[in-house]
Protein backbone atom coordinates (compact mmCIF):
# COMPACT_ATOMS: atom_id res chain seq x y z
CA UNK A 1 0.00 0.00 0.00
CA UNK A 2 1.22 3.47 -0.76
CA UNK A 3 0.51 6.29 1.65
CA UNK A 4 -3.01 7.65 1.31
CA UNK A 5 -5.01 10.37 3.00
CA UNK A 6 -7.51 8.76 5.36
CA UNK A 7 -9.24 11.95 6.56
CA UNK A 8 -8.82 15.60 7.47
CA UNK A 9 -9.61 16.51 11.08
CA UNK A 10 -11.30 19.79 12.01
CA UNK A 11 -11.68 20.90 15.63
CA UNK A 12 -15.01 22.63 16.25
CA UNK A 13 -16.59 24.28 19.30
CA UNK A 14 -20.02 22.64 18.78
CA UNK A 15 -20.36 19.21 17.16
CA UNK A 16 -24.12 19.47 16.55
CA UNK A 17 -23.79 22.88 14.89
CA UNK A 18 -20.91 21.68 12.69
CA UNK A 19 -22.83 18.55 11.67
CA UNK A 20 -25.83 20.68 10.71
CA UNK A 21 -23.55 23.01 8.72
CA UNK A 22 -22.16 20.14 6.61
CA UNK A 23 -25.64 18.68 6.11
CA UNK A 24 -27.21 22.03 5.13
CA UNK A 25 -24.39 23.27 2.91
CA UNK A 26 -23.05 20.08 1.32
CA UNK A 27 -25.86 17.58 1.85
CA UNK A 28 -23.59 15.28 3.84
CA UNK A 29 -25.72 13.15 6.11
CA UNK A 30 -23.73 9.94 6.50
CA UNK A 31 -22.03 10.13 9.85
CA UNK A 32 -20.09 7.48 11.74
CA UNK A 33 -19.28 7.78 15.43
CA UNK A 34 -15.67 6.75 15.89
CA UNK A 35 -15.33 6.37 19.64
CA UNK A 36 -17.03 6.84 22.96
CA UNK A 37 -13.72 8.24 24.23
CA UNK A 38 -13.57 11.23 21.88
CA UNK A 39 -16.54 13.38 20.92
CA UNK A 40 -16.21 13.29 17.14
CA UNK A 41 -17.95 12.27 13.95
CA UNK A 42 -16.83 11.26 10.48
CA UNK A 43 -18.55 12.86 7.50
CA UNK A 44 -18.28 10.68 4.41
CA UNK A 45 -18.18 12.52 1.12
CA UNK A 46 -18.10 10.49 -2.10
CA UNK A 47 -14.32 10.69 -2.35
CA UNK A 48 -13.15 12.06 0.99
CA UNK A 49 -13.74 11.92 4.74
CA UNK A 50 -13.74 14.80 7.19
CA UNK A 51 -13.52 14.18 10.91
CA UNK A 52 -15.10 16.87 13.06
CA UNK A 53 -14.28 16.83 16.75
CA UNK A 54 -15.60 18.88 19.63
CA UNK A 55 -12.48 19.53 21.62
CA UNK A 56 -12.05 23.04 23.04
CA UNK A 57 -8.39 22.39 23.90
CA UNK A 58 -7.55 21.86 20.24
CA UNK A 59 -9.33 25.00 18.98
CA UNK A 60 -6.38 27.25 19.91
CA UNK A 61 -8.83 30.11 20.42
CA UNK A 62 -10.48 29.79 16.99
CA UNK A 63 -14.15 30.79 17.43
CA UNK A 64 -15.63 28.70 14.58
CA UNK A 65 -13.19 25.81 14.18
CA UNK A 66 -9.76 25.12 12.76
CA UNK A 67 -7.92 22.56 10.68
CA UNK A 68 -6.47 20.20 13.27
CA UNK A 69 -4.68 17.42 11.37
CA UNK A 70 -4.36 15.41 8.18
CA UNK A 71 -4.51 11.64 8.74
CA UNK A 72 -2.36 9.47 6.48
CA UNK A 73 -2.32 5.67 6.36
CA UNK A 74 1.08 4.08 5.70
CA UNK A 75 2.42 0.53 5.42
CA UNK A 76 4.88 0.89 8.29
CA UNK A 77 4.51 3.57 10.94
CA UNK A 78 7.96 2.90 12.43
CA UNK A 79 9.75 3.50 9.11
CA UNK A 80 7.67 6.60 8.39
CA UNK A 81 8.46 8.03 11.85
CA UNK A 82 12.20 7.53 11.18
CA UNK A 83 11.86 9.46 7.91
CA UNK A 84 9.88 12.23 9.64
CA UNK A 85 12.49 12.51 12.40
CA UNK A 86 15.14 12.76 9.66
CA UNK A 87 13.38 15.98 8.68
CA UNK A 88 13.44 17.28 12.28
CA UNK A 89 9.75 16.54 12.80
CA UNK A 90 8.82 15.91 16.42
CA UNK A 91 6.36 13.16 17.30
CA UNK A 92 3.70 13.61 19.97
CA UNK A 93 4.48 10.38 21.82
CA UNK A 94 7.54 8.14 22.13
CA UNK A 95 5.37 5.08 21.44
CA UNK A 96 2.37 5.05 19.08
CA UNK A 97 -1.12 4.58 20.45
CA UNK A 98 -3.31 1.61 19.59
CA UNK A 99 -6.99 1.75 18.70
CA UNK A 100 -8.28 -1.65 17.59
CA UNK A 101 -5.84 -3.00 14.96
CA UNK A 102 -4.41 0.43 14.16
CA UNK A 103 -1.35 2.18 15.56
CA UNK A 104 -1.13 5.95 15.28
CA UNK A 105 1.12 8.78 16.25
CA UNK A 106 0.78 12.49 15.67
CA UNK A 107 3.44 14.92 14.61
CA UNK A 108 3.64 18.22 16.41
CA UNK A 109 3.69 21.50 14.53
CA UNK A 110 7.48 21.61 15.07
CA UNK A 111 9.39 20.67 11.95
CA UNK A 112 8.24 19.42 8.58
CA UNK A 113 5.78 21.82 6.97
CA UNK A 114 4.11 23.07 10.16
CA UNK A 115 1.04 20.85 9.79
CA UNK A 116 0.01 18.17 12.29
CA UNK A 117 -0.17 14.73 10.67
CA UNK A 118 -1.75 11.65 12.17
CA UNK A 119 0.22 8.72 10.77
CA UNK A 120 -1.30 5.23 11.09
CA UNK A 121 -0.65 1.64 10.11
CA UNK A 122 -2.45 -1.66 10.70
CA UNK A 123 0.16 -3.24 13.01
CA UNK A 124 -1.66 -2.64 16.29
CA UNK A 125 -1.76 -6.34 17.06
CA UNK A 126 1.85 -7.23 16.35
CA UNK A 127 4.06 -4.21 17.14
CA UNK A 128 4.71 -2.16 20.29
CA UNK A 129 2.11 0.47 21.12
CA UNK A 130 0.29 1.97 24.07
CA UNK A 131 -3.43 2.05 24.78
CA UNK A 132 -5.12 5.29 23.74
CA UNK A 133 -6.76 7.54 26.33
CA UNK A 134 -8.55 10.85 25.71
CA UNK A 135 -6.13 12.65 28.03
CA UNK A 136 -3.40 12.00 25.50
CA UNK A 137 -5.11 14.37 23.06
CA UNK A 138 -5.14 17.12 25.70
CA UNK A 139 -1.39 16.72 26.01
CA UNK A 140 -1.03 16.84 22.23
CA UNK A 141 -2.96 20.12 22.09
CA UNK A 142 -0.43 21.67 24.47
CA UNK A 143 2.65 20.68 22.42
Amino acid sequence: MTARVNHVGIAVPDLKKATKFFADVFGVTTVEVESDQVKNLYLKFENFTIQIMEDPGRLSGAPFGRLDHIAIDVDDLDETVKRLEGHDVQMAWDMPVRVEQYRSNFTTENGGVGVVFQISDEHGGDRPSQVFSPEMMDALARK
